[in-house]
């Protein structure tokens, strides 16, 4: 995160991140082991994701304050840093009608604007969370346009 926006860290250390939802506890910890081990396409064959960080907020001493729970790894791959969470179904139920209460609505809220300064200042992070936005929110609408990038799918 460049300077300018490292006061917005708490907002923005999310935005790229992939959640897996699982059924058990223990499934969660299957998962977990098997992210060490995957391989993302890169320009010269797979590549391994490299992990930076990993903690366990499952097991109740080190769960967070506000009771959200799950296994989360920092990993990098292809230059960038991202997040993925392993969070057991229940867990993930739990969060998300905490996550509905009013309370929340104003950190969404905030969140949201903060990403919207960022995919200003850094135009590529604009792109890369519209594409997202398709591929996994509304697949059917336009693609995204990028000067220099076409967009391809196939089976």
């Amino acid at each position: 995160m460049t300077s300018s926006l490292r006061h917005l860290g708490r907002y923005v250390k999310d935005v790229f991140g992939v959640k897996i939802v699982v059924g058990t506890p223990e499934d969660a910890y299957r998962v977990q082991d098997e992210v060490k081990t995957f391989e993302l396409p890169g320009e010269a064959g797979p590549q391994k994701l490299e992990l930076i960080e990993v903690k366990d907020y499952l097991e109740r001493p080190s769960r967070k304050q506000s009771g959200w729970s799950a296994l989360k790894s920092v990993v990098q791959w292809g230059g960038r840093t991202f997040e993925i969470q392993v969070q057991p179904l229940s867990n993930f139920l739990h969060e998300r009608e905490r996550l509905t209460r009013e309370s929340h609505s104003g950190f969404k809220a905030t969140r949201e604007r903060v990403r919207d300064e960022v995919a200003q200042r850094l135009p590529l992070f604009g792109f890369y969370r519209a594409l997202l936005k398709w591929l996994l929110v509304d697949p059917s609408a336009e693609p995204p346009q990028r000067e220099g990038i076409e967009i391809m799918l196939g089976d």
